[in-house]
């Protein structure tokens, strides 16, 4: 038997059929009932109030109706105002670290149970950094869904990420960079590599760097970083005769390739075969999978340590830390000093040995 409510409170109710229990209220917004369901009598007066929560606070109920993998579709496609770059981290992660997990979930019924162990499943299967980075894209998108109106509360605040201890960066010794470089040899986007280990490069004004930036033909070659997080970043840094001959050359194999149907222009120094610039996961495959084996070198090295590697280099030729701040695109000496700087076993030796 329905327990009598006020008007406007809703109806509690057993199902004779299966013994669960319901819900219901109207929507004023579509004249609708809205249904909720649970075990016991208590699980869905707790459901009902929270419903009646979201119906005053104005949430669109029928948005909640929808897979959360279509909500993050909807999400993604309102960031036009996003770098290239962000927009394609957040996409790998709901592609392949949110949507193959909890997608399927109603974005209103997602709970923190769901985050939870949808977390616990990410560190187990892939690891505490991942489950860490898809977290904080999940608490984006859901921070939008409350301020557009289609739930009233995001389920994934209350999660804490996974622990994750951070892994300083290494410095290659010249033996390293040297096998590195001649394994580099073998590919397109070798002069990507000696630039990143002579300039300290991010990975990220890598791949965005367009011919425009570029002055080859001058009597002093420069290298312009135009984009970066600071006004630090955005920097412009000699290039040295050998950086000169290797992008000219690959000016010259670019010239080739644009007279091909499939070449479409972008300006990328660093392009695919059809014009476009190469992107972030293609660039760590080759490290990762080409260069590193053919190198002999551990799998442990990544990229970013190629920028560790030059910074560290800079300070042990006694470079004035605020050159090497200004090389870097940091914005305090401090900076490269505490986080790029690192003492090797060989120069540890010649200071207490001579």
């Amino acid at each position: 038997m329905a327990k009598r409510r006020a008007k406007g409170e809703g109806s509690v109710s057993q199902r004779s059929s299966d013994g669960r229990w319901q819900a219901s209220l109207k929507d004023p917004a579509t004249g609708k009932r809205v249904y909720v369901y649970g075990q016991t009598q208590r699980e869905v007066t707790e459901k009902l109030r929270e419903l009646r929560k979201q119906l005053e606070q104005g949430v669109n109920l029928q948005a909640g109706k929808q897979p959360l993998a279509d909500f993050l579709a909807y999400w993604l496609k309102q960031q036009s105002h996003w770098g290239r770059r962000t927009y394609a981290i957040h996409s790998d992660m709901v592609r392949l670290h949110i949507v193959p997990y909890i997608g399927t979930i109603k974005l209103a019924q997602l709970s923190v149970q769901h985050v939870l162990s949808w977390q616990q499943e990410l560190v187990d299967q892939k690891s505490a950094s991942t489950a860490k980075f898809a977290l904080r894209t999940l608490k984006q998108a859901l921070r939008a869904a409350v301020r557009w109106e289609m739930i009233g509360r995001s389920v994934a605040e209350p999660v804490d990420p996974p622990y994750h201890e951070e892994r300083s960066g290494q410095a290659l010794t010249p033996p390293q960079v040297e096998k590195m470089l001649r394994a580099a040899e073998a590919y397109r986007y070798c002069a990507l590599f000696h630039l990143a280990v002579q300039l300290g490069l991010r990975k990220a004004e890598l791949l965005a760097l367009k011919w425009a930036d570029l002055t080859l033909d001058s009597d002093r070659p420069t290298l312009t970083v135009r984009k970066g997080k600071t006004k630090h970043a955005k920097r412009t840094l000699p290039l040295s005769p050998d950086l000169v001959e290797r992008l000219r050359e690959l000016w010259q194999e670019q010239q080739q390739e644009r007279h091909g149907p499939r070449w479409r222009e972008q300006g990328a120094v660093f392009a695919t075969r059809n014009g476009s610039h190469l992107v972030d996961r293609n660039l760590d495959s080759l490290f990762k999978k080409r260069i590193l084996p053919r190198a002999g070198l551990p799998s442990s090295i990544r990229f970013h340590d190629l920028r560790h590697t030059a910074l560290t280099r800079l300070h042990e030729a006694g470079v004035a830390p605020a050159i090497v701040q200004a090389i870097a695109g940091h914005s305090s000496p401090s900076m490269s000093l505490s986080v790029y700087t690192h003492v090797d076993t060989e120069a540890m030796r010649r200071a207490m040995l001579g």
